[in-house]
């Protein structure tokens, strides 16, 4: 995992743009404050944006006042990801990349 995405450092510079057709898999980790933890956050970037999203892993305590971490592969095309990573950046998640994922971010 590398440096979290921010707004400041917008993932629409990214290679994930080049290619409008190109169906991707990406591996990202994301933190959800618990404040977020009525709202459908994942389901949300699947109904509205069309992914599939793999939960690779997660840790999720049962009080309500504590954070939530995903690791999740997002498939789609590129638009779609995108499209989900910025969602995520307008809600303030952080979010990391996975260095081993071979379409990048």
């Amino acid at each position: 995992m590398t440096d979290p995405i921010h707004t400041d450092s917008p993932v629409t510079n990214s290679p994930i743009d080049s290619e409008p057709g190109h169906r991707s898999q990406v591996r990202v980790r994301i933190r959800v404050p618990s404040n977020y933890r009525p709202d459908p956050v994942i389901s949300t970037i699947i109904s509205r944006f069309g992914l599939t999203v793999n939960v690779l892993a997660a840790l999720l305590g049962s009080d309500q006042e504590s954070d939530g971490w995903f690791d999740l592969e997002l498939s789609g095309s590129n638009a779609q990801i995108q499209s989900a990573l910025l969602y995520f950046n307008d809600l303030d998640l952080e979010v990391w990349r996975d260095d081993g994922d071979p379409d990048g971010i």
